[in-house]
């Protein structure tokens, strides 16, 4: 039975109210806060937070620990999740087809994965309305973007669902 597992680079949850499941966040979610000090998970209060009279700065809140808590994304001079690249490297290197979809190929450790999928013999698929780094890695590179393509290429593959 076929296996999908999308790895992406976007902070937000769009592929999971797309209805995914699998889904490796490589830098993190925005939905995931955890403590800057202790590094514990943080639950939100559901709602938005009480605006403070005359402005918008809030403070951010604060873990049990008295660390405060920011989102939990990766953020420049970082290093990305181990678990999470670990697992997308695995999926790469597994795969039979890989789809790079909007990306640069540039930023590493990431743009790795399509040379690791190329290197175990998959089929690396580039959609993106530019020539790209990855370009020398693709079997094919599809010119355009992604909402117009990837609907049209689904349709040509499996007809209507």
């Amino acid at each position: 039975m076929p296996k999908l597992t999308i790895v992406t680079q976007n902070v937000d949850d769009l592929h999971e109210r797309a209805g995914s499941t699998a889904v490796l966040h490589l830098p993190g979610s925005l939905h995931s806060p955890r403590c800057a000090t202790c590094g514990q998970a943080h639950i939100l209060p559901p709602g938005i937070p009480v605006e403070p009279e005359g402005g918008r700065r809030l403070s951010p809140p604060v873990c049990i620990c008295g660390g405060f808590v920011r989102p939990g994304v990766v953020w420049f001079g970082e290093d990305l999740p181990v678990r999470e690249l670990r697992r997308a490297f695995e999926a790469a290197q597994a795969c039979d087809v890989l789809f790079a979809i909007g990306t640069s190929g540039l930023v590493q450790p990431a743009a790795r994965i399509p040379s690791l999928a190329k290197q175990a013999g998959a089929c690396v698929v580039q959609v993106n309305p530019t020539s790209t780094g990855l370009d020398r890695e693709c079997t094919w590179s599809v010119r355009g973007g992604a909402g117009e393509i990837m609907p049209n290429l689904l349709q040509a593959a499996f007809g209507s669902a």
